[in-house]
């Protein structure tokens, strides 16, 4: 069920501004590897509070 709602959340920019997502894919590429690693750090944290307040 989670899944589902990941790929429906993953799948909504795109599909709605597919232009605005590759340049903001194109940016991200240009990243350091220790910056994705911390975005992908937050990502985890954000969820893991959601998760919390949401029971």
């Amino acid at each position: 069920m989670a899944l589902g709602l990941v790929l429906i959340f993953e799948g909504i920019f795109p599909l709605a501004l597919p232009e605005v997502w590759k340049d903001t894919f194109s940016k991200m590429v240009k990243f350091k590897t220790g910056q994705i690693r911390f975005y992908g750090l937050l990502s985890i944290l954000i969820g893991i509070i959601i998760i919390f307040i949401g029971k």
